[in-house]
């Protein structure tokens, strides 16, 4: 703890002079109450660090890059000198100093970096203690705290307390709440603080959060309808609600209607990133178009764009669902040679597809080129491989790949066995599963 306190007061006598000037040059009338409220503290250790906290409520909003606003809340995130911070309110407004709204949401950042959220808003509720009003940065501030703690109703109360005091929503208002809203899916909400952010004449790229919403919460239809009515005011799709809207379809398995829509996007003059193709790729193998989607990766190569493991992966297992897994195999080797692609997911799908049409031994060899490729396997990858072997009666060798699971091959296997795969089971579940399967076959 002591430690702690000389780190911090470190920190606050480095800020001190990087950003108070020398007593050669011209003090503000900020600074000079600073040295005026702390010239007659009696403590002289303690002279310091309180004249830090009076010199960042006088001075916080003069701090316009976000690194040093940053830097003073890691100061002052402790209890010690959170309390100190409100004695130095205290002071001024003993001394009759004006203390701005920006003086207190100083510290309200300081709660909230501490994730100290009931602190934060009780310092929120006691503005009115210093005759300070909040403006619009404080509101925000608050809202965010609110909103990460989905306080959904306080966050809707202080929204109607903004609208009548002197502090007006801005756009950082608005798409605070209509993420926050879009967030547990109540989009009716979240369609209110559009209308209403519309009719104060804020500007935005709100409606962009909103259709993403409307697309996250399987609600597609409903995305369509506003989309309808955004276009009336001339609003357009960019690539990031291009890609909301398409993976939504896809999700929807309303296949034919995402490739419309990716035609739409090409005619619009709006050129896909990998992210976009990778959709792609993954509705048209879903759909049993594996070879449209393979020509989909050599149109996004042809365009400079280098596929990730998604967009291979969603290739793979779509040639594997449909039985043709020798070109699975083939796409796998060639992927395989550059090391970014060494992917757990990949060798999983090949395992499974194998196991499932009898081809254990290959499977298991694949399984035993993992490690050495630096592949570790997950948690499916045992279950898939070990489902396999029980299903050719080769219960001695599925119990020993049971052992070695348990036992791990390193004290951390747990941990990378959960993080092996996009698809995972749950580690006891899925090993009491195993031990079931063995069980039965046994």
């Amino acid at each position: 703890m002591l430690l702690w306190k000389r780190v911090h007061f470190h920190n606050a006598s480095g800020l001190l002079t990087r950003f108070l000037p020398r007593r050669s040059q011209h003090h503000s009338s900020a600074d000079a109450d600073a040295v005026a409220v702390t010239r007659d503290l009696p403590n002289h250790n303690r002279r310091l660090p309180f004249r830090f906290c009076v010199w960042v409520a006088l001075k916080f909003e003069s701090l316009m890059d976000q690194h040093s606003r940053n830097e003073v809340s890691c100061t002052l995130a402790t209890t010690e000198w959170c309390s100190l911070y409100w004695d130095a309110l205290q002071l001024l407004k003993k001394s009759g100093i004006f203390i701005s709204s920006e003086s207190v949401r100083a510290l309200i950042r300081t709660y909230s970096y501490m994730g100290l959220a009931e602190e934060a808003i009780q310092c929120f509720d006691r503005m009115s203690e210093f005759d300070c009003e909040p403006d619009a940065h404080a509101y925000n501030t608050i809202l965010k705290v609110v909103l990460k703690k989905d306080l959904f109703v306080l966050a809707f109360s202080l929204y109607n307390v903004m609208l009548r005091s002197n502090s007006l929503p801005d756009d950082h208002t608005y798409t605070l709440l209509i993420g926050g809203f879009c967030k547990i899916g109540n989009l009716h909400a979240a369609l209110e603080m559009l209308d209403d952010m519309s009719k104060r004449g804020v500007l935005s790229d709100v409606k962009t959060v909103l259709i993403d919403g409307f697309c996250k919460n399987g609600r597609t239809d409903e995305a369509l309808s506003l989309l309808s009515l955004l276009r009336i005011d001339g609003f357009a799709l960019n690539l990031q609600s291009y890609c909301s809207l398409i993976n939504s379809f896809i999700h929807a398995k309303r296949y034919r209607e995402a490739y419309v829509w990716y035609t739409k996007m090409f005619k619009m003059g709006i050129v896909p990133d990998v992210t976009l193709y990778a959709i792609m790729i993954r509705g048209l193998s879903e759909e049993g178009r594996v070879g449209e989607a393979a020509k989909m990766l050599d149109e996004m190569i042809g365009m400079g764009l280098v596929p990730d493991a998604y967009c291979y992966n969603a290739l793979i297992k779509g040639f594997c669902d449909i039985g043709r897994l020798d070109q699975a195999r083939s796409l796998q080797l060639e992927v395989s040679k550059d090391e970014q692609f060494h992917n757990a997911y990949t060798y999983t799908i090949l395992i499974c597809c194998m196991c499932r049409n009898g081809m254990v031994g290959e499977a298991r060899k694949i399984f035993n080129q993992m490690e050495k490729l630096g592949c570790l396997p997950s948690v499916v990858t045992f279950s898939a491989l070990m489902h396999g072997l029980c299903k050719a009666h080769r219960i001695e060798e599925a119990r020993l790949l049971l052992h070695e699971m348990e036992i791990g091959r390193s004290p951390s296997l747990f941990f990378r066995l959960s993080q092996g795969s996009d698809r995972v089971f749950d580690n006891v579940q899925g090993i009491g599963m195993i031990r079931c399967n063995i069980w039965l076959e046994h």
